[in-house]
């Protein structure tokens, strides 16, 4: 019988997502300070349980790379050990967008700092596209968004899949040798579907 090892350090990753607030996620200013507000309160706690406790800094990911850069700087100055970086239909730049994520993925390597990918498909987000205009986006009730449960058991997998095939494919794993990754939800679907 085999005996589970205690948890020795948690990482303490930002919830919920910026992008949950478009006001707030699509604006450059607005963002950073939603940014520094999370930070500041995960290095707080971080510094209070600095041996239990290590954080994953919010990064501004909605609107310019000099925004996500000035985030992800900022981040760091706050002894931030890692970025999350949430994935889903509803995020405006894929993994594999080069143009957008390249500075950041530089930074990225030469900090040796990891990116947690997390998903952020909402309830809201429907199971057919019929079910994107009811009356309730976000609790998703009334016939609106998804049902059963699928946008997170099913969705969060998928999403998180789609962001793993994304960097592959895209050859950001081979440009940005020793970049770091780490997905939530055991991964995705990547490993039962490798042979497909």
């Amino acid at each position: 019988m085999s005996t589970l090892s205690p948890i020795l350090v948690h990482a303490l990753v930002p919830l919920p997502w910026l992008q949950s607030v478009p006001p707030v996620s699509n604006s450059p200013n607005l963002s950073l300070d939603a940014c520094l507000i999370c930070n500041r309160s995960t290095a707080k706690a971080v510094a209070s349980h600095p041996t239990r406790f290590v954080g994953v800094g919010m990064v501004a990911t909605e609107c310019d790379s000099a925004t996500l850069m000035e985030s992800a700087r900022q981040a760091i100055s706050l002894g931030m050990s890692g970025f999350a970086v949430y994935v889903g239909p509803d995020v405006k730049h894929p993994m594999d967008e080069v143009d957008f994520w390249g500075p950041f993925y530089d930074l990225c390597v030469s900090a040796d700092l990891p990116v947690w990918i997390h998903p952020c498909r909402d309830q809201g987000f429907g199971d057919y596209t019929s079910q994107n205009d009811g009356p309730c986006r976000v609790r998703g009730d009334k016939g609106g968004g998804s049902k059963y449960s699928i946008w997170n058991s099913y969705g969060w997998i998928y999403d998180t899949s789609v962001a793993m095939v994304h960097l592959a494919a895209g050859g950001v794993l081979e440009r940005w040798k020793g970049i770091k990754f780490v997905t939530h939800h055991g991964g995705g679907m990547v490993k039962e579907f490798t042979d497909r």
